[in-house]
């Protein structure tokens, strides 16, 4: 059908949009700090290397809540900062 190579290409443009974005995530009740690598299109996976040297492939799904994470913290610790000043 004429919409479904048009949604493709938005999923397309979003992945794209998302390479290099930092992102965070919890494990055993630590925080890691990392960034997207690579999306494999074909796969559907994104690759994050995370600062410690370690590396998950995630889907669009997953990554979402990674980069909410990241911003959520970030919104944060801006916040904490202007209370400081």
């Amino acid at each position: 059908t004429h919409s479904a190579p048009h949604q493709t290409h938005q999923v397309v443009m979003a992945s794209d949009s998302l390479l290099h974005r930092r992102v965070r995530k919890q494990f055993n009740r630590q925080w890691y700090e990392g960034s997207v690598a690579s999306y494999d299109a074909l796969a559907g996976w994104y690759l994050v290397k995370y600062d410690d040297g370690d590396q998950e492939e995630i889907t669009h799904a997953q990554l979402l809540r990674l980069v909410e994470a990241m911003e959520r913290h970030t919104l944060v610790q801006k916040q904490q900062r202007q209370r400081q000043q």
